[in-house]
């Protein structure tokens, strides 16, 4: 894999054929529980600002104060209980064209030191790939997490497939998704949802320490990064000449035809012999760059374009 094909900016007419991968921070959600933050007295900071703000919006049916710095670029800062508390902030990196911009608009808001210490209940890592989604759910392989079909009740498919339990710290989804500016190109997203359980395990699960994890390459290289255990494996199909193999070949040509090949291993495994029976009928392609290393590229361009958080 060419370097050049990995960015960090959002895929554009002019980029769609030199790009093939997309890296970014999608969403972060910051806990403001502990900071006893009422609506009042955040309506009266904003109003000293020249910030675009509206504190009657809602997001996910919860009432929001929504502050704007721009097309998609904003914070949705969640109220409610005794005193109108304001409890979250939830943000969208990727929609800021560097984290210099991202920090700039979070000290619009906040003082530095209060911004380094906002604990993360939720941050969502996303590589965008330049494939529609039946061809990528055959490639993507995932270590240590079961699998769920994407069939939808009515048998029909779906275009999401995930790995994990969403009440986990740990939850993957990979998913056809597609660009306003691009409405006839599709790609699909491999997500990676951290929250608290598998946030304390990489370190202190604050803004400064997580953000500044991201751009270190013994991170990369760690088990805890989530990207480890994903991998693209490309794969073809060998018949074989013996009976047997045979049988074999058009058994998974057909089990293909239906589900991913990571349900597909899984349910042809009920003896845990796969790789045993299935040897001379699956050639596995070795990817040229393992997912880590995609993504380390793309999100060091992000915060290479600027950072100005405390080492």
């Amino acid at each position: 894999m060419n370097p050049l094909a990995i960015t960090s900016k959002k895929p554009t007419s002019k980029s769609i054929d030199q790009y093939d991968y997309y890296c970014s921070i999608d969403k972060c959600t910051y806990s403001l529980y502990e900071k006893q933050i009422s609506l009042k007295d955040l309506e009266k900071a904003l109003s000293k600002t020249k910030l675009v703000y509206s504190p009657a919006s809602f997001v996910d049916r919860r009432r929001t104060l929504t502050v704007s710095f721009g097309a998609g670029k904003d914070f949705h800062f969640l109220y409610g209980g005794s005193g109108n508390t304001v409890h979250t902030l939830i943000t969208n990196p990727s929609n800021f064209q560097s984290y210099t911009e991202y920090y700039k608009a979070l000290s619009s808001v906040f003082s530095q030191d209060f911004i380094m210490q906002l604990p993360i209940n939720r941050i969502d890592l996303t590589i965008d790939v330049a494939m529609y989604f039946e061809d990528i759910i055959h490639l993507v392989d995932v270590k240590y997490k079961r699998t769920s079909s994407h069939a939808a009740y009515d048998g029909s498919r779906t275009n999401a497939i995930n790995y994990g339990k969403t009440v986990s710290g740990e939850y993957i989804k990979v998913y056809a998704k597609r660009f306003e500016n691009l409405p006839n190109v599709e790609f699909s997203r491999i997500e990676v949802q951290l929250k608290p359980a598998k946030l304390n395990k990489i370190c202190k699960r604050i803004h400064q320490d997580i953000f500044s994890n991201l751009t270190k390459h013994h991170f990369h290289k760690n088990r805890v990064n989530p990207f480890k255990n994903i991998t693209l494996v490309d794969f073809e199909l060998v018949k074989g000449e013996t009976e047997k193999s045979k049988q074999r070949y058009w058994r998974m040509v057909g089990a293909l035809e239906v589900c991913p090949r990571s349900i597909v291993r899984r349910r042809l495994n009920s003896q845990g012999n796969f790789k045993r029976d299935f040897k001379g009928t699956i050639k596995e392609i070795t990817p040229d760059a393992q997912l880590w290393v995609v993504y380390m590229l793309g999100i060091q361009q992000w915060f290479e374009k600027g950072t100005e958080y405390a080492e």
